[in-house]
């Protein structure tokens, strides 16, 4: 059937919908027609549309198994029931994601019915919206009380060829600790190695910058305490390559050492100095080294930003953690002959606040598929990856409401960290 023939035109309803997820920048709320479009951008695609909610009939006619009271009770009258677009005009809501958008012809408006509509981003926060190919949610719960909650979310960023002429250009953006608009930023410099366009490693090494020792005083001990700071981009890139940086365990040894190997061969300077104990590793390091002197072997730095959930929202992903839409952040991969988990990688959105010092805190995570496919690292195209696009930027100059003055303090309960509904 071809594609024009699947929607029927004559109606709102549809034989054999293809469904999509939309996000959309709102730019006007028509609540006075009967049939309560709203009009805006898709974000994604940047094209001007214009999307109304479902019918209760019209979800029974796209899930004709589905039961007419859960439908009810889901739509109109259910303590849980979903929030129409006066709701969301009321909350001032300016960036919706649209879920089951069916494409329709009505009444002379060519646009989209939806079956819910989740908020984003209202108009009083303080909020950044970015669009990337690849996302990894980070989510794990101290189940034993050892150790602690990690909730956060990486962005990846295209890799860029080494040379010996921009060596240092592009390890310091690698390393950047700071972003373009000079606000805090934590990075990780990825080595993005590949033989005839194909990467060399099946997980791909990574360092982190380095870190100094800094005092801070905290209440809850009613003194100072010592505390790890990240480096700036300048003292990351001159450990690493003087060799004064000391690793904290076997897996960031080798990953020095490979970063060095590479670059060292890139500038024509001798294999340096390892740190590795491991002569498997030194041999690796050995052969790096020599294919790309050899031009045998491409040495390309991309980097990743970490954003960490802000308190509210590390609580609910935790607590959703094993649900299907997140769970599939990570994928099984074989290694030899043993299948392991590994960091999964998949278009989303990633909304984002920021706290009183500029440092962004992630507040939602929404993938461009309802349950996408991910992949690892090393299986997406580093050097032809796209850069992550910040699609919606909303910065209130003033916020009177007290609750919303909140939003900037990291350690607050009520901290507006929390996803958006």
């Amino acid at each position: 059937m071809a594609k024009e023939e699947i929607f029927n035109r004559s109606a709102s309803t549809a034989r054999n919908r293809e469904t999509e997820r939309i996000f959309m920048q709102v730019s006007s709320y028509d609540l006075a027609k009967t049939t309560g479009w709203i009009s805006g951008i898709n974000l994604v695609t940047g094209e001007d549309i214009q999307v109304r909610l479902n019918t209760i009939d019209e979800r029974l006619s796209d899930r004709p198994s589905a039961n007419r009271k859960n439908v009810e009770s889901t739509y109109s009258t259910g303590s849980f029931k979903r929030e129409g677009f006066t709701q969301k005009f009321q909350k001032r809501a300016s960036v919706l994601m649209l879920d089951d958008c069916v494409a329709i012809d009505e009444k002379g408006i060519k646009g989209f019915r939806s079956h819910w509509p989740t908020t984003v981003a209202t108009e009083n926060q303080n909020v950044k919206v970015i669009h990337s190919d690849a996302v990894h949610l980070k989510l794990r719960k101290n189940l034993d009380g050892t150790g602690r909650d990690v909730a956060y979310v990486e962005i990846i960023n295209p890799s860029v060829k080494l040379t010996a002429e921009n060596y240092e250009e592009v390890l310091l953006k690698a390393f950047a600790d700071r972003d373009e608009d000079d606000n805090p930023n934590r990075p990780i410099a990825l080595l993005d190695l590949q033989m005839k366009g194909k990467p060399v490693f099946d997980v791909i090494p990574r360092l982190y910058p380095s870190t100094n020792t800094d005092s801070v005083y905290d209440d809850s001990i009613g003194g100072m305490k010592d505390i790890r700071v990240t480096a700036d981009a300048k003292q990351s890139v001159s450990d690493l390559i003087d060799g004064t940086r000391i690793p904290s365990d076997g897996r960031e040894a080798l990953n020095i050492d490979y970063f060095r190997a590479a670059i060292a061969a890139v500038r024509k300077e001798p294999l340096p100095e390892l740190t590795t104990e491991s002569e498997t590793i030194k041999l690796y390091a050995q052969q790096i080294y020599d294919l790309v002197k050899k031009e045998e072997l491409t040495v390309n730095i991309g980097s990743a930003t970490v954003y960490n959930f802000g308190p509210q929202s590390a609580k609910t992903y935790l607590a959703n953690s094993d649900k299907k839409h997140l769970s599939g952040y990570s994928v099984n991969r074989k290694s030899g002959e043993t299948v392991r988990p590994v960091s999964g990688y998949t278009e989303a959105l990633v909304s984002l606040g920021q706290y009183e010092d500029g440092t962004y805190y992630a507040r939602d995570v929404i993938s461009a598929e309802p349950y996408p496919k991910a992949s690892s690292l090393n299986e997406i195209s580093l050097t032809t990856l796209k850069s992550p696009e910040v699609k919606y930027h909303n910065n209130p100059l003033q916020i009177h409401d007290l609750e919303d003055e909140k939003i900037h303090m990291p350690n607050q309960d009520n901290d507006n960290s929390a996803p958006s509904l």
